[in-house]
Protein backbone atom coordinates (compact mmCIF):
# COMPACT_ATOMS: atom_id res chain seq x y z
CA UNK A 1 0.00 0.00 0.00
CA UNK A 2 3.15 2.34 0.86
CA UNK A 3 4.58 1.79 -2.58
CA UNK A 4 1.42 2.84 -4.26
CA UNK A 5 0.86 5.76 -2.27
CA UNK A 6 4.18 7.14 -2.94
CA UNK A 7 3.16 6.62 -6.80
CA UNK A 8 0.65 8.46 -6.44
CA UNK A 9 1.85 11.57 -4.81
CA UNK A 10 5.13 11.56 -7.36
CA UNK A 11 2.69 11.30 -10.50
CA UNK A 12 0.65 14.07 -8.74
CA UNK A 13 3.69 16.20 -8.29
CA UNK A 14 4.94 15.74 -11.95
CA UNK A 15 1.86 16.84 -13.29
CA UNK A 16 1.44 19.80 -11.05
CA UNK A 17 4.90 20.88 -11.99
CA UNK A 18 4.15 20.68 -15.60
CA UNK A 19 1.22 22.44 -15.27
CA UNK A 20 2.86 25.01 -13.23
CA UNK A 21 5.34 25.53 -16.13
CA UNK A 22 3.27 25.30 -18.47
CA UNK A 23 1.31 28.26 -17.58
CA UNK A 24 4.35 30.56 -16.13
CA UNK A 25 6.84 29.65 -19.07
CA UNK A 26 3.94 30.36 -21.56
CA UNK A 27 3.00 33.73 -19.94
CA UNK A 28 6.43 34.90 -19.68
CA UNK A 29 7.76 34.05 -22.91
CA UNK A 30 4.63 35.62 -24.46
CA UNK A 31 5.14 39.17 -22.86
CA UNK A 32 6.61 42.02 -24.69
CA UNK A 33 10.18 43.02 -24.21
CA UNK A 34 9.36 46.10 -22.55
CA UNK A 35 9.02 44.41 -19.24
CA UNK A 36 11.54 41.83 -19.80
CA UNK A 37 13.39 43.40 -16.89
CA UNK A 38 11.40 41.95 -13.93
CA UNK A 39 11.61 38.26 -16.17
CA UNK A 40 14.52 37.54 -13.80
CA UNK A 41 12.45 37.97 -10.94
CA UNK A 42 9.38 36.14 -12.00
CA UNK A 43 12.09 33.46 -12.63
CA UNK A 44 13.18 33.65 -9.31
CA UNK A 45 9.89 33.46 -7.65
CA UNK A 46 9.28 30.01 -9.68
CA UNK A 47 12.21 28.83 -8.18
CA UNK A 48 11.03 29.90 -5.05
CA UNK A 49 7.53 28.18 -5.36
CA UNK A 50 9.22 25.02 -6.27
CA UNK A 51 11.85 25.26 -3.19
CA UNK A 52 14.51 25.28 -4.95
CA UNK A 53 16.13 28.09 -5.12
CA UNK A 54 19.13 27.29 -2.78
CA UNK A 55 19.99 24.47 -5.14
CA UNK A 56 19.47 26.31 -8.32
CA UNK A 57 22.00 29.25 -7.85
CA UNK A 58 24.68 25.96 -5.93
CA UNK A 59 24.57 24.92 -9.31
CA UNK A 60 24.47 27.73 -11.63
CA UNK A 61 25.50 31.02 -9.46
CA UNK A 62 22.87 33.69 -9.07
CA UNK A 63 21.80 34.68 -12.61
CA UNK A 64 18.23 33.71 -13.26
CA UNK A 65 18.63 32.17 -16.81
CA UNK A 66 14.76 30.88 -17.75
CA UNK A 67 16.36 28.01 -20.32
CA UNK A 68 18.47 26.98 -17.13
CA UNK A 69 15.63 28.00 -14.52
CA UNK A 70 13.42 25.01 -16.99
CA UNK A 71 16.04 22.51 -17.06
CA UNK A 72 16.86 22.27 -13.67
CA UNK A 73 13.38 22.07 -12.69
CA UNK A 74 12.97 19.35 -15.17
CA UNK A 75 16.11 17.32 -15.23
CA UNK A 76 17.96 17.86 -12.36
CA UNK A 77 18.33 14.38 -10.71
CA UNK A 78 18.65 15.11 -7.15
CA UNK A 79 16.32 17.90 -6.66
CA UNK A 80 12.91 15.99 -5.56
CA UNK A 81 10.74 18.12 -7.39
CA UNK A 82 12.12 17.95 -10.49
CA UNK A 83 10.26 15.90 -12.73
CA UNK A 84 12.98 13.52 -13.55
CA UNK A 85 13.81 12.60 -9.67
CA UNK A 86 9.74 11.80 -9.57
CA UNK A 87 9.64 9.65 -12.76
CA UNK A 88 13.07 7.52 -11.79
CA UNK A 89 11.70 7.73 -8.07
CA UNK A 90 8.41 6.47 -9.33
CA UNK A 91 10.12 3.71 -11.67
CA UNK A 92 11.73 2.12 -8.40
CA UNK A 93 8.83 1.48 -7.08
CA UNK A 94 7.49 -0.34 -10.47
CA UNK A 95 10.43 -2.22 -10.18
CA UNK A 96 10.00 -3.47 -6.66
CA UNK A 97 6.13 -4.46 -7.77
CA UNK A 98 5.33 -7.80 -10.16
CA UNK A 99 3.79 -7.40 -13.40
CA UNK A 100 5.47 -4.04 -14.18
CA UNK A 101 6.39 -4.13 -17.87
CA UNK A 102 3.81 -1.93 -19.29
CA UNK A 103 4.49 0.47 -16.31
CA UNK A 104 8.56 0.14 -16.95
CA UNK A 105 7.53 0.72 -20.70
CA UNK A 106 5.63 3.91 -20.07
CA UNK A 107 8.79 5.16 -17.72
CA UNK A 108 11.35 4.64 -20.31
CA UNK A 109 9.06 6.48 -23.21
CA UNK A 110 8.06 9.72 -20.97
CA UNK A 111 12.00 9.84 -19.83
CA UNK A 112 12.75 9.97 -23.34
CA UNK A 113 10.11 12.34 -24.26
CA UNK A 114 11.31 14.57 -21.13
CA UNK A 115 15.17 15.17 -22.60
CA UNK A 116 13.69 16.61 -25.84
CA UNK A 117 14.07 19.91 -24.28
CA UNK A 118 17.55 21.05 -24.41
CA UNK A 119 18.09 24.24 -22.69
CA UNK A 120 21.22 25.02 -25.08
CA UNK A 121 18.39 26.22 -27.77
CA UNK A 122 15.96 29.14 -27.96
CA UNK A 123 12.90 28.59 -26.02
CA UNK A 124 9.58 28.47 -28.05
CA UNK A 125 6.27 29.12 -26.13
CA UNK A 126 4.67 26.65 -28.79
CA UNK A 127 7.55 24.29 -28.32
CA UNK A 128 7.00 24.47 -24.15
CA UNK A 129 3.21 24.57 -24.64
CA UNK A 130 3.45 21.19 -26.71
CA UNK A 131 6.30 19.95 -24.74
CA UNK A 132 4.35 20.08 -21.33
CA UNK A 133 0.72 18.81 -23.38
CA UNK A 134 3.16 15.37 -24.00
CA UNK A 135 4.51 14.81 -20.21
CA UNK A 136 1.01 15.13 -19.56
CA UNK A 137 -0.36 12.43 -21.84
CA UNK A 138 2.24 10.84 -20.96
CA UNK A 139 1.58 11.11 -17.33
CA UNK A 140 -1.63 10.01 -17.76
CA UNK A 141 -1.15 6.99 -20.02
CA UNK A 142 1.27 6.10 -16.14
CA UNK A 143 -1.83 6.33 -14.21
CA UNK A 144 -3.86 4.04 -16.74
CA UNK A 145 -1.19 1.62 -16.64
CA UNK A 146 -1.07 1.70 -13.39
CA UNK A 147 -4.59 1.35 -13.06
CA UNK A 148 -5.37 -1.52 -15.16
CA UNK A 149 -2.21 -3.55 -13.77
CA UNK A 150 -2.88 -3.52 -10.24
CA UNK A 151 -6.76 -2.31 -9.78
CA UNK A 152 -8.10 -4.19 -12.93
CA UNK A 153 -11.50 -4.55 -11.40
CA UNK A 154 -12.05 -0.49 -10.41
CA UNK A 155 -15.54 0.63 -10.59
CA UNK A 156 -16.47 2.90 -13.41
CA UNK A 157 -18.12 5.76 -12.26
CA UNK A 158 -21.50 6.09 -14.05
CA UNK A 159 -24.98 8.15 -13.90
CA UNK A 160 -27.92 6.52 -12.40
CA UNK A 161 -31.35 7.26 -13.65
CA UNK A 162 -33.55 8.35 -10.63
CA UNK A 163 -35.96 5.21 -10.94
CA UNK A 164 -32.50 3.24 -10.75
CA UNK A 165 -31.74 5.26 -7.50
CA UNK A 166 -35.50 4.68 -6.42
CA UNK A 167 -34.78 0.67 -6.67
CA UNK A 168 -31.64 0.87 -4.57
CA UNK A 169 -32.91 2.49 -1.59
CA UNK A 170 -34.35 0.59 1.37
CA UNK A 171 -38.31 1.14 2.12
CA UNK A 172 -37.28 3.55 5.49
CA UNK A 173 -35.06 6.27 3.41
CA UNK A 174 -38.56 6.25 0.51
CA UNK A 175 -40.58 7.00 3.32
CA UNK A 176 -38.62 9.70 4.84
CA UNK A 177 -37.97 11.33 1.47
CA UNK A 178 -41.70 10.90 0.80
CA UNK A 179 -42.72 12.65 3.49
CA UNK A 180 -40.27 15.78 3.11
CA UNK A 181 -41.79 15.89 -0.45
CA UNK A 182 -45.08 15.80 1.23
CA UNK A 183 -44.09 18.81 3.69
CA UNK A 184 -42.57 20.77 0.54
CA UNK A 185 -45.37 20.95 -1.17
CA UNK A 186 -47.72 22.08 1.87
CA UNK A 187 -45.56 24.80 2.84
Amino acid sequence: AYEFLRIGCLLERADMTTRFLDVAAGVLLRRNTDVASLDALIWLEILKAQNGILMYRALNGPVIVPAKVLSFILHKEDFPRSIESCLREINNYFLSLPDNKQCCKTYKDLSKHLHIFDSNKDIDPEFLHGFFDEIQKGLISMHNDIAATWFPKFREVTEISPEKKQENKNPDETKLESSQTQKQSQA
